[in-house]
């Protein structure tokens, strides 16, 4: 690999990298073998995450939540205090490097919610009696067992304890519910965890964040994971030839400086003129602290509506941001609705027709007719 990436290169080389060029996975857990995590706050826009990655013919809304159903896919919040989806085999070597910082220092968050470490333990102890034995709980009959308990789960408190369970290793997002997953004990639905040592984890996190986003540098991983500078240039050098280094188009010095796995690059080309209609929260955009490769500075607050961390759906074309959708629904079919930055052209108008084409076979809805 040389030693110098173009710009137009590092968006081609990220769209393979994230399964939106080239070949698309074959199933929705091999997207998640490439990716390892997908923000995953909102249900229904990280199931359209992995859909938008898997082979149109695999890419159904049932077959994302079949793989959760199996055991293969749980959400939790393995970094950043955030819910993401991920395989359920790798939840554990994840909380492993990321559950202490997030738990240190949370007696004043406790004393705002009006609790105490004996009640936060407590919350575990309920949760994992009401659960053992293969039990499975929404959340609100979760928060129920705990109001039981005598731990008030109003204000923010039952949310809280379940993701304290969580973030401690005990419990996960696991089987689809009506509409949500169901709370289970990672002990009995993931019954064959990866194990890896504190630096191997350390390196495989790198790795397989370069591995499913595409080159990145050092600052996007930390963004990603909020692991610390020292950790993140630790992971640097256990990762050692797994990872290659170049310096992007018109920078200069360490800051410039992206990492690439070489496992993943595609062959040389031109950036694919394909279009995508992409979710909210999207691995895409969310995953890098510079997102100016993808997206003008001038167009981020119609993505990001008052700087609140709520990202839009988006629309991209060429592999850079043209704007944002949404969709209707009118007497059972779809309605896409475009909100790009400026008029689309007719190439762009035919491509996001056929993207949002495909949104609607993934949710095996028809597309309402002009």
């Amino acid at each position: 690999m040389s030693a110098f990436l173009a710009r137009r290169d590092l968006l081609r080389f990220r769209m393979h990298a994230q399964l939106l060029a080239g070949e698309q996975a074959s199933s929705p857990a091999d997207v998640l073998e490439r990716m390892l995590a997908l923000q995953g706050q909102d249900f229904a826009s990280v199931l359209w995450a992995v859909g938008a990655r898997t082979r149109a013919e695999q890419a159904t809304e049932g077959a994302v939540l079949g793989a959760m159903a199996s055991g293969e896919l749980v959400r939790a919040w393995p970094m950043r205090g955030t819910l993401h989806l991920l395989p359920a085999r790798e939840l554990g070597w994840m909380l492993s490097l990321t559950t202490e910082r997030l738990t240190n220092g949370l007696d004043k968050r406790w004393a705002n919610l009006g609790l105490d470490r004996a009640q936060v333990e407590r919350g575990r102890d309920v949760l994992h009696d009401a659960l053992r034995g293969g039990g499975a709980l929404t959340r609100a009959q979760a928060q129920e067992r705990l109001a039981d308990a005598g731990l008030e789960p109003t204000g923010g408190r039952g949310y809280h304890l379940i993701w304290f369970a969580s973030q401690t290793g005990l419990v996960c997002w696991g089987p689809p519910g009506t509409g949500e997953q169901l709370l289970v004990l990672n002990e009995e639905w993931i019954p064959e965890p990866c194990r890896l040592g504190r630096e191997e984890a350390l390196a495989e996190l790198l790795v397989r964040y370069v591995r499913g986003h595409g080159p990145a540098t050092l600052k996007d991983f930390l963004h990603w994971t909020r692991l610390t500078a020292a950790e993140g240039r630790e992971a640097l050098a256990l990762a050692g030839e797994r990872l290659e280094r170049a310096q992007l188009e018109g920078t200069r010095g360490i800051a410039g400086q992206v990492l690439l796995d070489p496992s993943v690059l595609p062959e040389p080309g031109d950036v694919p003129t394909i279009v995508h209609a992409l979710p909210a929260f999207d691995e895409y955009l969310l995953g890098f602290k510079d997102r100016s490769p993808v997206i003008r500075a001038e167009h981020e607050a119609a993505v990001i509506p008052g700087g609140n961390g709520v990202l839009q759906p988006i629309l991209v074309s060429r592999g850079r941001v043209i704007g944002t959708w949404g969709r209707s629904t009118r007497k059972g079919a779809l309605v896409p609705e475009w909100r790009g930055f400026g008029e689309l052209s007719a190439p762009q108008a035919a491509g996001a027709a056929r993207a949002f084409a495909r949104y609607a076979r993934f949710r095996e809805l028809p597309v309402a007719s002009a």
